[in-house]
């Protein structure tokens, strides 16, 4: 059917779109945790902690169960 296939499509993108975001989080917390903790600048910047990466719950990597 022309709609299950649409849900499928929806489903991917939305995959994609999370993937995306989670990895563009993860690049930018690397650059943070980079600059915050570098020798001279953690000095001045000693309240600023490092800020952990995102990662998901166990199983989250299993896609999700759709009951029609």
């Amino acid at each position: 059917n022309q709609n299950f296939l649409k849900l499928q499509d929806e489903l991917a993108s939305t995959e994609n779109q999370i993937l995306t975001a989670r990895t563009r989080f993860n690049e930018s917390v690397e650059i943070y945790n980079g600059y915050v903790l570098s020798t001279p600048k953690n000095l001045v910047l000693g309240s600023y902690k490092e800020t952990p990466f995102f990662k998901s719950v166990e199983g989250a990597d299993k896609p999700v169960e759709v009951k029609f």
